[in-house]
């Protein structure tokens, strides 16, 4: 992050490539809490760990400014009535000139393309992940009345050229299944076009949340593109 923040919802899908000579971050954050309340949340966790990239080398790195933004976020809360019990999922992406880290909090989602499969990387934080499809999450940055410690979810793998990303909220995956993710990311074509493509299909099958995708392609050994589009459908 640095170059290109998003906090509202986009007309189209827009792009941009970065060469990774220092660490850049890529994430999504889905807001729960009400309007006002999870646009505040997701604004919060998006510019809290941007702010701390220049420090992000390594999976304890990642681990400490979530919590730390966790603890902003509940903060924040405390401060303000109108905010209370706000919160945020995060899925992202650090990539640095020698290894790649995900992570995640929630069940907003991380998956890799490569070979024609998509494998999800990231954990889904439900009671019953075999139910998808459960509004309880089981922790967030925020979303509760007493501050309560979380345990993200973060992973490790080499910069490799050709390998893709894709990271998207509850609103792609509750309503288009990996297979279907699969398929689209399989089908070749522009990335503008692919992710218009996921956007669609959640739409026509209800569209009933806030719908967030990002696809990340490594283009080199130290370069990347990243494509992204959001709506607002609360």
């Amino acid at each position: 992050m640095g170059p290109w923040r998003v906090v509202a919802p986009m007309r189209a899908p827009c792009q941009l490539g970065r060469s990774v000579d220092r660490p850049v971050l890529c994430l999504v954050a889905d807001g729960m809490g009400g309007q006002a309340a999870g646009e505040r949340a997701s604004a919060l966790a998006a510019e809290g760990l941007a702010g701390r990239a220049p420090g992000l080398d390594g999976a304890d790195a990642i681990r400490r400014a979530l919590r730390e933004v966790n603890r902003d976020i509940f903060e924040a809360s405390e401060a303000d009535e109108g905010l209370r019990g706000m919160g945020t999922t995060v899925a992202g992406c650090l990539f640095g000139p020698d290894a790649f880290h995900w992570f995640n909090v929630g069940d907003s989602r991380i998956y890799r393309y490569r070979d024609g499969f998509a494998r999800r990387l990231s954990v889904d934080d439900v009671p019953d992940r075999t139910e998808r499809r459960s509004s309880i999450i089981t922790q967030s940055l925020g979303g509760s009345y007493t501050l309560e410690e979380i345990e993200p979810h973060i992973g490790r793998e080499p910069v490799t050229h050709g390998w893709s990303y894709l990271l998207c909220s509850d609103g792609l995956t509750d309503l288009v299944d990996d297979s279907a993710i699969e398929h689209v990311l399989a089908s070749g074509g522009e990335d503008t076009a692919l992710v218009t493509q996921l956007f669609d299909w959640a739409m026509e099958a209800g569209g009933h949340d806030n719908i967030s995708i990002m696809l990340v392609r490594i283009t080199a050994a130290k370069s990347f593109r990243w494509t992204s589009a959001e709506t607002d459908n609360d």
